[in-house]
């Protein structure tokens, strides 16, 4: 006998898929003058994510994208 969760997690249509995520960040350049000049960076980071059409997949692929680049515990995934 199957239990309920096993059975929602069948009918719900998922894949499973690698992500290419490319975060570009500002990053202050050390200068000699009273003005700081900014460069950008982008880093590249690459995981598999499975998708499925729900709000907390969606939320769990964002986290999983902050948490892939060192961010997450400084930004925080919301519904909002």
């Amino acid at each position: 006998m199957m239990s309920a969760e096993t059975s929602t997690e069948a009918a719900e249509p998922s894949f499973s898929v690698p992500v290419v995520a490319h975060l570009t960040v500002h990053v202050t350049a050390s200068g000699t003058g009273k003005k700081k000049s900014t460069k950008k960076e982008t880093k590249t980071k690459e995981f598999t994510h499975t998708f499925s059409a729900t709000k907390s997949n969606y939320m769990a692929l964002l986290s999983a994208t902050l948490e892939k680049h060192h961010i997450g515990n400084k930004l925080q995934v919301t519904e909002h």
